[in-house]
């Protein structure tokens, strides 16, 4: 059968001392057929009678927990849409991640990252993207964005967000490196966390600081009433389901 949507995530082996888990939350459509593939062989399929987030859970052999073992994990639907995926408690390092056949996609939460692309992905409302080790984020393909966090993002210069016109909240919290936050002048951003970001330059804070005025929203400057994306992942209560081997 053929695949409607895949995500594809290259990982690594962490020398850490409880085993080598994999652990994502999957947000599926009402009747999906989902399948992952963890790249050691084993697959496991699961069916969703309802729109749900779903742990997905692996573990890995452990030779020896000095070697960084390389695993191509393939996430993929049958029938039915993937909406959302969030990293969970894992023991190994994300490398990379593709996202270029999973046009579904409406939320996304990883951190750490080296690199993301995110222009085959038109459906995106949330993102989270903390850590995020690169020093340019282009997102302005996105134009349905409506909540966006990369906070303590040390590397981060720059940050695309042009043709967000919905983008409604921004968490940029400890960007000590960002100089530039390019915005729509049509963002309908009303809450923005900009605490230790020192270094933005005077034009972008203010032009931010204009539209946030001119929406009547809030800029957050300090750590007693910084917001926060919370809300929208699972956070540990995502469905944990029978494995269909």
């Amino acid at each position: 059968m053929d695949r409607t949507d895949e995500i594809v995530i290259d990982v690594v082996t962490m020398d850490w001392s409880y085993g080598w888990y994999g652990n994502f939350d999957v947000l599926i459509s009402q009747g999906s057929k989902l399948v992952v593939e963890w790249g050691d062989g084993k697959s496991e399929r699961y069916t969703g009678k309802a729109q749900k987030w779903v742990r997905l859970s692996h573990e890995y052999p452990t030779w020896n927990y000095q070697d960084r073992i390389p695993y191509r994990i393939s996430i993929f639907t049958e029938e039915g849409q993937i909406l959302g995926i969030s990293e969970a408690l894992t023991e190994f390092q994300v490398e990379r991640i593709n996202l270029r056949d999973c046009p579904s996609l409406r939320m996304f939460s990883f951190r750490y990252l080296n690199e993301l692309d995110l222009n085959n992905n038109p459906n995106l409302r949330v993102l989270e993207c903390d850590n995020f080790m690169a020093e340019r984020l282009d997102l302005s393909g996105n134009r349905l964005l409506e909540q966006m966090s990369c906070k303590f993002s040390s590397n981060l210069k720059e940050l695309g967000l042009v043709n967000c016109n919905k983008l409604r909240g921004l968490d940029c919290w400890g960007c000590r490196s960002l100089l530039h936050i390019r915005l729509s002048n049509q963002s309908l951003l009303t809450e923005v966390c900009i605490t230790d970001c020192a270094n933005l330059t005077t034009k972008s804070m203010g032009f931010l600081r204009q539209i946030v005025a001119e929406n009547v929203g809030t800029v957050f400057e300090s750590e007693d009433d910084s917001w926060r994306l919370d809300n929208y992942f699972p956070c540990g209560a995502a469905w944990v389901p029978d494995k269909k081997r």
